[in-house]
């Protein structure tokens, strides 16, 4: 079954997908609650990745408000990617911050 990945390109889908992938377990709640923005968008983000396979959730502890949130393998695939291209970019980011002169300061325009 292919997945449809344009929900990747929508708003705060890839900071639930890495997290997500960083802290295995974490509920939908301590997940919107982690960095400044819109819940709203987060919660209908989560219920899309879900919804296309990427995170399955888990009721926790009996509790009706402890759902909790892991990446299904082919999410745990996608995360891998983005994480090792974020990281060479990064690298590519640090190189062009030491281009310029031999201090590497760079060069005034």
């Amino acid at each position: 079954m292919a997945v449809d990945l344009s929900v990747l390109e929508r708003k705060s889908a890839l900071y639930i997908l890495l997290t997500v992938r960083d802290n295995p377990g974490l509920t939908k709640t301590q997940l919107m609650r982690l960095e400044e923005g819109n819940e709203r968008t987060k919660f209908v983000r989560i219920n899309e990745l879900i919804e296309c396979g990427l995170i399955d959730s888990k009721q926790g502890d009996g509790q009706w408000n402890s759902t909790k949130l892991y990446l299904t393998p082919q999410g745990q695939e996608i995360a891998e990617s983005i994480y090792k291209i974020s990281k060479v970019l990064e690298t590519i980011d640090a190189g062009h911050r030491d281009v310029g002169t031999e201090d590497g300061n760079k060069a005034s325009d």
